[in-house]
Order: C-alpha cells, then structure tokens, then sequence
C-alpha cells in the first residue's frame, strides 16, 4: 500500500514541474508578444472584441436539464442545491436531486449560522434529499446511494481544506483527492443506454478538444461527472483532465473530457447561490478578475466506443508519460 502511495506521489510531483516549466514557458511567451505590440486601430479593436467574448463566456453554461438524476457533493451551505431546484426556467424534479456534504449537520450550523438551517430546511420541504457527512471519495460507504445511478453528479470547486501553504504539496494533495473521488464515483454514474446510431463523438486527444465548448453536451445517452475549478493558478496546476483521461494508477477508470466552459456565477448567484469558504467566508480565491470558473465535463470511457481502445490504453501506460517532467 505504501508502495503504492509512493509511485503516485513520484508521477504527481513529476506532473507538478512539468506543468510549473510549461506555465513559466507560456508567460515569457505571452510578455513577449506583449512588449513586440504597438497600439493601434487594430489592436484597440482586438482589445475590444476579447472583453466582448470574455463578457460572454462568463454568461456560462446551465449543463441541466429538466429530467435530470442529480447527485450534489462537497455542498458547502446547500446554496447551490437551492438555486439548482430554484430555476424556474429549468423546471429539474426536486426529487429526483440529492445533495450532500462532507460535514455532519451540527458542524455545517456552526460554519454556516445565517444560512445553511433555512437552505436545508427549503430543500427538504421541496423533496431534495439532503444527506450530512458524505465523503466524496468514499461514496460507496452511503447507504442511501447504494444501488442509485446519476446523470450529473456536480462538485464544485473541491478542495481540500487544509490551508496547505507549500503550493506543490497543495497540488499533489488536492490532485489525490480528484483521483480518489473519480476512482469512485464511476460507479454512480447511469451507464449508456446503447442503439444503433448512438455516438458520443468523444474528444479523446487533448490537443483534439476544444477548451471552451460551449455546444451542448455529446454525452448522449449515459451520465455524466461535473467538476468546476478557477481557471487560473494553482488550480490548472492540478490538470484534471489529464487527471481524468491518463490516472497514475491503471486500475483507475479512465474518463473522456465531453466539453467545459465557463461555469454560469451570474445565474446561479442571481438563484441565491454563494460560494462559500468551509470557514463560512466568501472564498476570495474563487472569484475576481484573476480567472473565471470553469467546468469540465467528464463521461466514463468506454472500451467499446473504439476497437483500438486496448491498444491506447497498453501504449499510454508503456509510455510512462505520468513519470516525465
């Protein structure tokens, strides 16, 4: 077991660099373009288009719809399950959401005295099954999970909580904590529902994907996982999707990034929500102007999408590409 660990810690401390080498790589680049440019019409409109697009984008993605399975994780005060059974315009079945947390109820009371009663109190009177003390990453020790299936299973922004302020452990640790919950939560997730013409069109190579689809889903018929992070560092440090697509460990199931986009702050904010640090405070490092949340979008993969699926998966783990840095 501790074997184990260890080689996972060696492949995440060897991601960490390589991504800290290509992030200062991208920034030299980017201060370079900057100090060859010389203001003009054309720039000035290119300036004004982008905060067009970026205005845009931040509109967000609502990746619902009405008759929706949903499983909620990592809930801090249950504003987000609020606002999600709140949308009048998305009409989702409060019955069929369930939301939970890691906290026991006495603990989210304590953090979260002004809201966290009246949220859990208006979910429940609307049929939101509220569930205290779920750990995310051992969602098959719930017993009122067992046997249940999803469509979206949502967290958003995990993290560990631990105030680490060694920026490299932070990563490793929170990276550990993503692999163990989509070690688990596969399970969960409604299986594809299979016909004659059902097709995914699955993004299975990152330099294929597109990062800022904002099309609808190509999930199809099967569940999905939902998972928001900043957009900015550290947090794109931690690489969920490669996390997802590429786990250290081969027994882990491996997942195919759908789409992300930027995740809807203003919706959702507008339905009530907040976005809460576990010590009850506004989490500053979750919004501002240095980044926009964003989703992402995972299904499980499936070998029998593709015929050369054994062979990806035998040259991915030959490979080694999680021990280079």
């Amino acid at each position: 077991m501790a074997k184990g660990k260890t080689k996972l810690s060696k492949a995440l401390v060897a991601q960490t660099a390589r991504l800290h080498t290509n992030a200062q790589h991208r920034e030299r680049e980017q201060r370079a373009k900057l100090a060859a440019s010389k203001p003009s019409l054309a720039n000035k409109s290119a300036r004004k288009n982008s905060v067009a697009q970026r205005s845009k984008a931040q509109s967000g993605v609502v990746p619902f719809s009405a008759t929706d399975r949903v499983l909620l994780v990592g809930e801090g005060d249950f504003s987000f399950a609020l606002a999600l059974v709140s949308d009048s315009a998305l009409a989702i079945v409060p019955e069929n959401v369930i939301a939970t947390t890691l906290d026991n109820e006495d603990l989210l009371r304590e953090k979260y005295p002004e809201t966290v009663g009246k949220n859990i109190e208006a979910l429940r009177h609307r049929g939101v099954q509220v569930l205290c003390g779920v750990d995310a990453t051992k969602l098959e020790a719930c017993k009122s999970l067992k046997a249940r299936t999803f469509d979206k299973i949502v967290w958003n922004f995990p993290h560990v909580g631990k105030g680490i302020s060694d920026q490299d452990r932070n990563i490793r640790e929170n990276q550990q904590v993503l692999l163990a919950f989509l070690a688990k939560v596969s399970s969960f997730i409604r299986k594809r529902r299979r016909s004659e013409n059902a097709d995914d069109n699955i993004e299975d190579d990152e330099e294929d994907h597109n990062p800022t689809d904002t099309s609808p889903s190509r999930s199809g018929t099967r569940g999905t996982v939902l998972i928001t992070l900043r957009d900015a560092l550290p947090y794109t440090l931690w690489d969920l999707p490669r996390l997802a697509k590429r786990p250290p460990n081969p027994e882990n199931p491996r997942y195919v990034l759908l789409r992300s986009f930027a995740f809807a702050r203003n919706h959702w904010r507008d339905l009530g929500y907040s976005h809460l640090h576990d010590q009850g405070h506004v989490d500053g490092i979750a919004v501002g102007q240095s980044g926009e949340e964003r989703t992402w979008e995972l299904a499980v993969a499936d070998p029998e999408d593709d015929d050369t699926w054994n062979v990806k998966a035998k040259q991915i783990r030959s490979s080694s590409k999680w021990s280079r840095s």
